[in-house]
């Protein structure tokens, strides 16, 4: 039985399969026996837009997409998006989904 518990949130548009593998490769858990990371998926899946936006010389998704294909890892997905006035859209749902998954798959004693 783990120790601790740890929530782990994946970055934009990728999702808790590529963080999983992205956990599995830097060693955490096998350095960390008694920790039980949890990863959880955001709520948006990306559109066609947003994927090819990410594809875009100079974006820093570009590397995503190249060594997590959506065909192998399935939809990239969102938390929210700022826009350029400064409105994050959906950071009320985002939240809701989070505190919804603590309250079902908790306590966590720590959040990655």
């Amino acid at each position: 039985e783990p120790e601790l518990r740890v929530l782990c949130l994946h970055s934009f548009r990728t999702n808790a399969k590529i963080l999983d593998v992205q956990l599995d490769m830097c060693g955490w858990r096998r350095r960390f026996p008694r920790v039980e990371f949890v990863v959880l998926d955001a709520p948006y899946a990306c559109d066609d837009v947003d994927e090819a936006a990410m594809a875009s010389p100079g974006n820093s998704g570009k590397p995503i997409l190249e060594f997590f294909p959506k065909k192998d890892y399935g939809p990239y997905r969102e938390w929210w998006n700022a826009t350029a006035d400064g409105e994050y859209r959906r950071l009320e749902k985002t939240l809701e989904h989070v505190a919804a998954f603590c309250r079902e798959r908790g306590p966590f004693d720590g959040l990655l």
